[in-house]
């Protein structure tokens, strides 16, 4: 277990925090009050149909749902008439919208009905409207109160009873279960009280989220989706839990040990200086939700036991940060946080601050090792398959901190547009093998799909890992492919491939990444950085914007380097330059292997 603060530090931060968020909220009220939301119009609807751009209709989407979450919140709060008043504005103005649904979610050209989809954004806005209408029914006008479950009825819990299951997302294992299943259920119990129907949509979800979101995950408790979707779809397992509990509702969805364990999966993935693990579509930089946070403490920091701790408050969630604007995460941030502060107060819980002691965490089922350290070389590295939820083809990778600098990379997510979810998706930089710190065998990229797998992942404490990932690559079976790290130590690291083949056709280092015959050499290495970097003879230095440098020494007899410049459309839609070091390692007959080092100069 980490070194941890107790509660005095934990709670001052907390109340901190509290104090922040509610000003923010505040001064929010303040500048929207006299604003407009935007419009949302067809032609915005049909941009994603007719070339696939998902950003410019939801950036408008976001803004109104921000209006929604805002004045929802502050309204439930505080009771201001100047607050409810907009609120029932802005409240009139979403019953209006034609669709709640996104256009990526929606085919219009199959499904007659499309106004009524049910998706992620769908759902949590019966969740947003059913909270609304039960914190304000004696403050809100009637016949909004009345118009408000009306639409929440007809757009989401009416089609969903209609249907069993209603749509893929019911039966799913990854975060739209939760959400979905989490916001109808909510909506369900919250709306529809104590009539048997509501009751039985809400047990059907919560069955749902059991046999669906928590078969996901491995004994372990990774989320090889990412931290973001992590603390996404959790978020709304917990909410739902949470109104479960307080409606008595007989489905405990934390009972048995392994909710626990996903509880903790968080606490794993932030290094120093706020860096996260990105694999897949993850985030470089994640945000943390005290909301959530807290639930969890308070649930689980009990009976002397302190499982979940609070990672560095200066990387937690402020409200703008979320561009999606979730009134769920939004409100339970002030309110969980406030009932932790409460009990800590009381002493019934315990809470810690998670440092930055050295520590390394191994999820033995998602193939992940993380090596955080307080100074020196942090890294993490991970086996697993192609085919994991928001797949990226990067078995076998890594990505390489030092410090707050990031010298080899993992790119976590890109822009999302409708090829980055279609079959396409491997032709997009960021989502296909090359723009990760893996080798090309022969010449060629690893394939997608299950079968394409690390089949042995033996981590170490003392932050080593062996991996054999051969067959993330369509090749001969007979080849064996192995790779070594050694980040042991905080000054120096080292990874280690080594390519075994029946197949005696390559000869010599190759120029470039080819043979001398012109044949792709047995093994092409591949690192990904976004720092300068200056070829020198037998090693490639790499310089950050700081000045600190990083020398990548390569062995005898490899191939000539080649620095290859690539352009990578990040998940806001920004082009971002990346750098590719690219060189053959040395072979003879049947066999190429490659030792790299890499050390701070």
């Amino acid at each position: 277990m980490e070194s941890k603060e107790q509660n005095p530090a934990v709670l001052t931060q907390l109340e901190q925090y509290l104090e922040q968020e509610k000003e923010d909220l505040r001064a929010l009220t303040e500048e929207l009050r006299n604003q407009d939301m935007p419009p949302l119009t067809e032609e915005l609807f049909a941009l994603y149909e007719k070339n696939g751009n998902r950003l410019e209709y939801e950036r408008f989407y976001f803004r109104r749902r921000e209006f929604l979450a805002v004045f929802g919140i502050a309204a439930i709060l505080w009771r201001r008439k100047e607050d409810i008043r907009k609120l029932e504005e802005v409240v009139l103005s979403v019953c209006r919208e034609t669709c709640w649904a996104l256009p990526a979610h929606v085919n219009r050209a199959e499904n007659p009905d499309w106004a009524v989809t049910v998706d992620l954004f769908a759902s949590e806005t019966a969740e947003a409207f059913a909270e609304i209408c039960h914190g304000l029914r004696t403050y809100l006008d009637l016949s909004l109160l009345a118009r408000m479950k009306e639409e929440v009825c007809r757009r989401v819990l009416f089609p969903v009873m209609a249907k069993e299951p209603y749509a893929w997302w019911e039966t799913c294992t990854i975060n739209w279960n939760a959400v979905c299943c989490g916001s109808v259920g909510i909506a369900a119990l919250v709306l529809m009280g104590d009539d048997p129907k509501g009751k039985a949509l809400a047990l059907r979800m919560a069955k749902a989220q059991k046999s669906g979101y928590l078969a996901g995950f491995g004994a372990d408790g990774a989320c090889t989706e990412g931290l973001g979707y992590w603390n996404y779809g959790f978020s709304y397992f917990a909410a739902f839990a949470d109104v479960c509990e307080q409606e008595g509702l007989p489905c405990d969805l934390f009972d048995g040990e392994k909710p626990e364990k996903i509880a903790q999966f968080q606490q794993a993935c932030f290094f120093a200086g706020g860096r996260t693990v990105s694999f897949s579509d993850g985030d470089r930089r994640g945000r943390w939700r005290a909301g959530l946070t807290s639930w969890l403490a308070d649930r689980y920091n009990r009976g002397g036991k302190t499982e979940i701790l609070f990672p560095d408050f200066s990387y937690c969630l402020r409200p703008g940060e979320d561009e999606c604007w979730r009134f769920s995460q939004m409100y339970r941030d002030i309110v969980w946080t406030e009932r932790l502060c409460s009990d800590l107060r009381k002493g019934i819980c315990s809470a810690g601050l998670l440092t930055d002691a050295d520590q390394v965490t191994i999820l033995p089922e998602a193939q992940w090792v993380i090596c955080r350290r307080s100074q020196g070389f942090s890294w993490a590295a991970k086996g697993g398959n192609n085919d994991e939820p928001h797949n990226h083809n990067d078995v076998g990778s890594f990505f390489l901190l030092y410090g707050d600098t990031e010298v080899l990379c993992d790119l976590g997510s890109g822009e999302y547009t409708k090829a980055y979810f279609s079959d396409g998706r491997y032709d997009i930089f960021c989502n296909n093998s090359e723009s990760h710190n893996v080798p090309l065998v022969r010449g060629a990229l690893q394939k997608e799909g299950s079968a394409h797998r690390c089949t042995e992942f033996a981590p170490e404490a003392a932050g080593t890992v062996r991996m054999r990932f051969d067959r993330a690559y369509e090749t001969l079976p007979t080849n064996v492919l192995v790779r070594r790290i050694d980040g042991s130590l905080p000054e120096s690291f080292a990874v280690e491939d080594s390519l075994q083949t029946a197949d005696a056709t390559a000869g010599n280092p190759c120029a470039g990444s080819g043979t001398q015959s012109g044949e792709p050499a047995l093994l092409t290495e591949n690192f990904v950085t976004q720092l300068s970097a200056e070829i020198r003879e037998g090693a490639v230095v790499l310089t950050a914007a700081d000045g600190q440098a990083f020398r990548m020494t390569l062995p005898a007899g490899c191939g000539p380097v080649e620095l290859l410049h690539r352009a990578h459309s990040n998940h806001a839609g920004e082009m971002e330059d990346v750098t590719l070091i690219r060189f053959a390692a040395p072979a003879a007959g049947s066999a190429a292997s490659c030792r790299v080092t890499i050390c701070p100069v």
